[in-house]
Parts: structure tokens; sequence; C-alpha cells
């Protein structure tokens, strides 16, 4: 061999690229999840509405912060907040519907065959 240095990479069954292609996805989506939450958290601090790390109460947070008595924003701004934050959510939706299938198609497959 004129390189022999070189390992060689055993070919992988059907059934692993379809998990590694589900967790592929499923890493795209996150990432793009917490991009645009990443994104509205600095446009809302450009309004002085500082909002703590993480998904699961930024949405929640973000519409009482814009609703509330002590700020004075506009209608428009503030619809168009929430109107963006179902992105966000659409993205959660089809991250737990992978989540699913990765763990059916685990239940279903044995796991010395994988």
């Amino acid at each position: 061999m004129q390189r022999p240095h070189i390992r060689f990479v055993p070919v992988k069954t059907q059934a692993e690229q379809t998990i590694l292609s589900l967790h592929r996805a499923r890493a795209r989506l996150v990432k793009s999840r917490t991009a645009l939450a990443n994104q509205f958290r600095g446009l809302l601090g450009e309004f002085g509405i500082p909002l703590p790390q993480g998904i699961r109460l930024l949405r929640s947070r973000a519409i009482a912060a814009l609703s509330s008595h002590d700020r004075e924003h506009c209608e428009p701004f503030r619809a168009s907040i929430e109107m963006l934050f179902e992105h966000p959510r659409e993205f959660g939706d089809k991250v737990a519907e992978l989540e699913g299938r990765i763990r059916a198609i685990h239940r279903r497959t044995d796991r010395y065959s994988v």
C-alpha cells in the first residue's frame, strides 16, 4: 500500500445512517432555536429589557416585560415580538418529534445489531 497510515472506516448500515441523520437534523434545529433566542435577547436588550439565558421561560418573560406597566412600548413592536416567538416554539416541537423518533428506533433496535 502506498499510504499505510490511512485508516479505513467500516461501511455503516442503513439503520446506523438513519439514526445519524436524525441526530444531525435534531442538532441543527437546536442550533437554529438557540440562535433565534439569542437574537431575541439582543433585540430586547436594545430596548433595555434584559432577559436571562434559557429557552424554557424566554417567551413568557419577554411578553411579561413588554406588557409591564412601567414600560411604554409601541403595540406594533410587541405584536411583532409575539409573532416572532412562534419560530422557536416550532423548532422546539420539531426537536421533540425527532427525539421521539430516535427513542422509537432505539427501543425497536437490538443494542448489538447497530
